[in-house]
């Protein structure tokens, strides 16, 4: 884990346990989480970020991260506004406290200042009128003359001085967000906080706990250190929430001891662990149930590679009533209810007529899908889209399995 702080040189440190007032906590650099604290209590107006992610699966360690932030700093009295672009709401997420306070773009600021420099030419007279629906500025020199270069129109400062990206291993993963409004970004103390070892580290003060098994286990330290008597029923189901849905119900083979006595704890605190259950799996949709009864009847699997997969027609996916958006939600199942399989592809027919491959592996850390020959067209927290031209299902489903296991094979076991 590699932290960078305000004004200081790069530190490194480990994660070990620490039992503080009956809880066990992730040791962090003290340091680094008092500056993190300090930061967000002296805050006057904080803007939390995050990439947006569709499925809920995909983006609750985001939501649920932000939600709890957003949560806690209004509890101690402070402003703050969370934003992700493309935000829709997900009806398993729903229920979440404080999702409805999520925004899907940044307010630009709406004051605008006319600055005319008089250095050279000072102003005997300034008047100004409405003519044709255009306010005119009317200016007399005492003496001299002003220049184009002399007038500058300025946009109003942004009032947030402090962000919070979450989940982002960089800038540009927050989309229009970072795109439309670079300067607020450049302009402005960033707190980094992620649990991705591919983060840039792009922050003035960045937290990224690689051993972490979720975004939310790391933002649970943040809040600790900031004063645990604070976390109530509502910021702890928020982070619950972010933990659970990372861990896929904790079946990921990424969580610790210190992941689940933290979940432990968060229950204890009033985590709504039963309404999360019920919001997040059980209640999958008719048309996700259908797809995944349908991979379940193609589904292969090479008990020397321990690669498993599935198929998918055009007309299997359109006569379940779904689309390839269920698509993430099918994988992650077929892979974390296959305790043989080691990675899991999903081989199936586009609209567009092109063959494509969805790849989840049950160890990311491990790799083992980044060698092959087809572009990347997405990477979205664990799976990996490739597409093939030139292919029916058929032949699509003999060149990946073949260069996946050539690929699998040569991997350590």
């Amino acid at each position: 884990m590699e932290i960078i702080a305000f004004d200081k040189p790069s530190t490194g440190g480990t994660v070990d346990t620490l039992v503080r007032g009956g809880y066990a906590t992730p040791i962090m650099p003290m340091d680094t989480l008092q500056q993190i604290a300090q930061r967000l209590r002296e805050s006057e107006h904080t803007l939390i970020v995050f990439p947006y992610a569709s499925d809920a699966k995909e983006g609750g360690d985001a939501l649920g991260s932000a939600l709890a932030l957003f949560g806690y700093l209004k509890k101690i009295g402070k402003k703050a506004d969370i934003v992700a672009h493309g935000f829709e709401p997900s009806g398993r997420l729903s229920f979440l406290p404080h999702v409805q306070n999520v925004q899907v773009q940044i307010a630009r600021p709406q004051n605008y200042t006319l600055r005319i420099k008089t250095a050279n030419a000072k102003l005997k007279e300034l008047s100004y009128g409405i003519k044709n629906d255009a306010l005119e500025i009317y200016l007399t020199p005492e003496h001299g003359a002003l220049s184009d270069k002399d007038i500058e129109l300025q946009r109003g400062k942004y009032s947030y001085d402090t962000i919070v990206t979450l989940d982002a291993p960089d800038l540009p993963t927050l989309g229009k967000l970072f795109e439309e409004h670079s300067e607020l970004f450049y302009g402005t103390p960033i707190i980094n906080i992620d649990h991705h070892a591919g983060n840039e580290q792009y922050g003035q003060i960045n937290l990224v706990d690689i051993n972490a098994a979720a975004t939310g286990e790391v933002m649970a330290g943040v809040l600790r250190a900031m004063g645990a008597h604070h976390i109530d029923s509502e910021i702890a189901t928020n982070l619950f929430a972010a933990i659970f849905l990372k861990t896929h119900g904790f079946k990921n083979p990424t969580i610790t001891p210190n992941t689940l006595k933290l979940a432990a704890e968060l229950i204890q605190l009033g985590a709504r662990r039963e309404e999360i259950m019920k919001n997040v799996f059980r209640s999958r949709s008719l048309a996700s149930l259908r797809l995944w009864g349908r991979a379940l009847a193609h589904l292969k699997h090479d008990p020397i590679t321990k690669l498993t997969w599935s198929t998918l027609t055009t007309r299997e996916i359109l006569e379940s009533g779904g689309d390839v958006r269920e698509l993430p939600d099918v994988i992650e199942e077929l892979i974390f209810t296959s305790p043989e399989a080691s990675l899991m592809a999903l081989i199936y027919e586009e609209a567009e007529g092109r063959v494509c491959v969805m790849l989840a592996n049950k160890k990311p850390r491990q790799g083992g899908a980044h060698a092959l020959p087809w572009d990347i067209l997405e990477t979205t927290h664990g799976l990996t889209k490739y597409c093939l031209l030139k292919h029916d299902l058929l032949s699509a489903e003999r060149e990946v399995v073949e260069k996946l296991n050539s690929t699998l094979k040569l991997l350590p076991h």
